[in-house]
């Protein structure tokens, strides 16, 4: 019946209310829309990137990806290079790199790897590079014949780095020796570094059929070095030794078994300074590229043992081979050298020779003279002399233990439309600064009107922590500064900055950091206008005066691309601050006290690079996110580090966590930012990455009971509307009684009281039982009584239902195939009128109630709907018939 409809309504309404309920909205976000400028492209069925090169290459980048397994389906047949570096690898299978026979570079550091299957390798014929350092191999226990099948390789690294524990390490290998196996098939290798746990360091007649190796690194605690160590790897041009802390003795002549050598690294073999220089010996007379000793200090942690043994002083004696070799590049680091004598690097051949000196990390005394005495180095261009902090990491290009390429930088770097292979040339280290790496003293003054006087070729000059300017002269001028291009004066105690500076127009970089300008001029950078790169980080810069001034500060570097203000408490810019540095692409400001972006990021269009750690950001409003949505759209990538903030994770910030997982930009740490939930606890926006979940927890009571008053609303709605359809004629009769005073039809105004309306199997039934009974108390006539057939019968039926106070349908199984039931039943429909809204009454079987039609049921109340379990007039079928009459 009726009820039953509803119900099934009020499901579906329930249904829909609820699943509203369990969704989150969606946030309109443009990091939704296809960046055609963007090739990075990421599959779903793979973790990693892949770029994709107009000659039908790719390259593909799972570096940093957290892997333990790798699926060969994730590299097209098509990839070049595949980086897997820093991940969680513990071993290559044989099918890992199948099919990859163009692959020409494979980057596997910095994993767990321990084991490599005997056909890993098999099908990359053309791998030229393969880099296996620092993971858990023992190259001992490799199959033999792993690397047989790369014909094409030319650079293998696989130094491990395994523990300083070289006794448990050498008792494990057995002393290991070089094998012959392991790299005698590799005859186009040209570049070479692996770990090395011998006594006696000796490269056995194995290594003579690598006729093409001329790069040769070497990592462990060997105790000595003979005259014979390097015999079978005579034509190495580059060799780099690091990490001998144990080291007992390095022959003088070892080195004369290089046939042209041209570069020398020794980094941590604790030999000595004098005794470095010393075997030099062989190399006298000869042209280098460049000569590096880093930390060979012999006993490292007795700080007074260089002046036992006079190596604080470096003397002409010491340096006698040193200088007469023809080197473009020295370096002599961390080696504790207090004292230059005179005559110590007065060298005729070094006067032409000479291009860039380091002399970092020496604490050199006398400053003024030490500056001085690198005047006859005419060719000189590059000079550090800077004293930096532990952490602060220096490159020079000469530091061939590190001539690695690094592959992400050359092939993710915006702007890299072609990649293209070098085949037998120095790689060069792009993943440290820039800088060359040599170190030239200047000379501390306070007096005005001070002219310092470079040697006149020098491009790079690093003093960071080597002056003490205090107060820095006003004006101050450099002599010789028309061809400086890098400048660092960073950690050199300057206090005051007025300007003008003269003299260093030309400088692209210029480092001021960690300094103290707490008294400055707005004019001050109008002395650099080529710079490109500033640094001033901790300056102590007041910041009330960068608030008022910043814009001014900056307005004539209009060549400016990196900026770093990190470290200094500012919590404002001035309005329009880089409204002049249109081609600003990087910015530091972290450790600072904003709490929002504080310029404006349309005056910076070219930015790919932001940094705002270490601040009080809270959030960050949708209309700066749209802006940085159409910077990554416009630039192809931005860079935000917003870690280490206030940020927080409440509900307020749902369309902000939202953005943080759809957007392009490249968040820190992936997006896992560090933030504050409701309960003020430390937490990070990886745990909300169930936002629909935070959603129901934010919002779910809210709409909750939205929901339900909407249900109730809905179901009060649907049950009226089935109450006023159901009783639509009482209603208008009710209504019409109050509106217009209608008075209802009582029996006596009608000439029958009950006329019996039935199909033709029970006209029996009513004769015989029904109208007998209501006979009793009510003028009672039943259809056949009318006793006409054709048309007339209708006509007769009306009026006699029309004269009727009410009308019994009496109808049992079959009463649809009954017509003249069925006219009749239509009929009485047809006549209930407002006057007489109860005038239909049913009677029919339990069965037949599912099968009353609507327009019956409308105009029936359900009061009038009686049924019997079998035809007969029993006491309960009497007492609903006198009730309803």
């Amino acid at each position: 019946m009726w009820h039953q409809k509803v119900k099934m309504c009020l499901v579906v309404v329930l249904g829909c209310t609820v699943s509203a309920l369990f969704v989150l909205p969606n946030v309109p976000t443009k990091t939704k829309k296809t960046m055609a400028s963007i090739s990075l492209d990421e599959s779903n069925d793979s973790p990693c990137s892949s770029k994709y090169f107009p000659s039908q290459e790719t390259v593909v980048n799972c570096s940093r990806r957290s892997l333990s397994l790798v699926d060969n389906s994730w590299f097209p047949l098509n990839t070049i290079v595949i980086l897997l570096n820093n991940n969680e690898l513990a071993a290559i299978e044989n099918d890992t790199f199948r099919n990859l026979s163009k692959l020409r570079i494979l980057d596997l550091s910095y994993n767990k790897i321990d084991r490599i299957e005997p056909k890993a390798f098999a099908d990359l014929t053309r791998l030229e590079r393969l880099y296996l350092e620092f993971n858990k191999l023992d190259i001992s226990l490799l199959y033999q014949k792993l690397f047989c099948s790369l014909v094409s390789l030319l650079e293998l690294r696989i130094i491990q780095g395994h523990s300083s524990d070289k006794d448990n390490i050498r008792k494990h290998l057995g002393n290991f020796k070089f094998r012959r196996n392991n790299f005698y098939c590799l005859f186009n290798l040209t570049i070479l570094t692996l770990d090395t746990w011998e006594e006696n360091l000796y490269f056995d007649k194995s290594f003579q059929n690598l006729t093409k190796l001329t790069h040769l690194g070497i990592r462990g605690d060997v105790e000595s070095v003979s005259e014979t160590s390097f015999e079978n790897v005579n034509d190495v041009h580059f060799f780099t030794f690091s990490h001998a802390n144990s080291m007992k003795s390095f022959d003088e002549l070892a080195l004369s078994k290089f046939n042209s050598l041209d570069s020398l690294s020794l980094d941590s073999v604790n030999i000595g300074l004098r005794n470095s220089l010393k075997i030099l010996g062989p190399l006298a007379n000869t042209n280098m590229t460049s000569i590096s000793f880093k930390n060979v200090i012999q006993y490292k942690d007795d700080e007074s043992y260089v002046f036992k043994t006079g190596e604080e002083t470096l003397s002409g004696e010491m340096a006698k081979y040193l200088t007469t070799i023809c080197v473009k590049h020295v370096a002599l680091v961390d080696n504790s050298i207090y004292v230059f004598e005179t005559n110590a690097l007065n060298s005729t051949i070094w006067r032409e020779c000479l291009q860039s000196l380091d002399l970092s990390g020496n604490g050199i005394l006398g400053r003024q003279l030490a500056l001085y005495s690198f005047h006859m180095f005419v060719n000189l261009n590059s000079c550090v002399l800077g004293i930096h902090d532990n952490d602060v990491i220096h490159y020079t290009p000469t530091d061939h233990g590190n001539f690695r390429v690094d592959i992400q930088e050359q092939l993710f770097q915006k702007g890299k439309a072609k990649f293209t292979f070098s085949d037998v040339e120095v790689p060069v280290n792009t993943t440290r600064d820039d800088r060359l790496s040599v170190y030239t003293p200047i000379n501390n003054t306070n007096s005005a009107n001070l002219t310092l006087f470079f040697p006149p070729s020098v491009r790079y000059l690093d003093l960071a922590g080597f002056l003490h300017f205090f107060a820095l002269p006003d004006p101050i001028s450099f002599g010789n500064g028309q061809h400086l291009k890098y400048l660092d004066l960073s950690e050199s105690g300057v206090r005051n900055v007025h300007g003008p500076v003269i003299g260093l127009e030309s400088v692209t970089t210029l480092l001021l950091s960690h300094n103290y300008f707490r008294d400055m001029s707005v004019k001050f950078f109008d002395s650099f206008p080529s710079v490109e790169r500033l640094e001033l980080a901790d300056t102590s810069i007041d910041p009330l005066f960068m608030s008022d001034y910043s814009e001014r500060m900056f307005q004539t570097l209009t060549n400016l691309t990196s900026l770093d203000m990190s470290q200094n408490s500012f919590n404002m810019l001035s309005k329009n601050t880089f409204a002049k540095n249109d081609k600003l692409t990087h910015l530091t400001l972290s450790a600072n006290n904003f709490n929002s972006i504080p310029f404006d990021l349309k005056n910076t269009p070219n930015l790919i690079y932001l940094d705002m750690r270490k601040n009080t950001l809270l959030n960050i409003d949708k209309e700066l996110r749209d802006l940085f949505d159409d910077m990554v759209i416009e630039n192809g990538n931005l860079e935000l580090l917003i870690s280490d903030n206030l940020i927080s994770c409440v509900c307020q910030s749902i369309e902000f966590l939202q953005w943080i997982q759809n957007s392009l930009i490249m968040f820190d740490d992936n997006g896992n930012i560090t933030c504050v939930d409701e309960d003020l606890r430390v937490s990070s926006t990886a745990a909300f990455k169930d936002l629909e979940g935070f959603w129901r927890d934010c919002r779910g009571v809210y709409y909750f009971y939205i929901s339900v008053s909407l249900l109730c609303v809905l179901i009060v709605g649907f049950l009226s509307f089935f109450i006023v359809t159901k009783h639509i004629i009482v209603i208008k009769s009710i209504l019409l009684q109050r509106l217009t005073g209608l008075k209802l039809k009582s029996a006596s105004d009608y000439e029958n009281g009950v006329f019996i309306c039935c199909q033709d199997d029970l006209v029996a039934f009513s004769r015989g039982f029904l109208q007998p009974f209501l006979r009793k108390s009510i003028n009672t006539l039943v259809e056949a009584e009318v006793g006409l057939a054709g048309q007339e019968r209708a006509t007769d039926m009306l009026r006699a239902i029309q004269a009727s106070w009410r009308v019994l349908l009496v109808f049992g199984d079959s009463f649809t195939c009954d017509p003249w039931f069925m006219i009749s039943a239509k009929l009485a429909v047809h006549c209930t009128t407002p006057e007489n809204p109860n005038r239909i009454m049913i009677l029919t079987s339990r069965a037949n109630t599912n099968r009353i039609p609507p327009q019956w049921i409308n105009n029936v109340p359900e009061d009038n709907i009686m049924t019997v379990r079998q035809w007969g007039l029993d006491d309960a079928l009497r007492h609903s018939l006198l009730s309803r009459l």
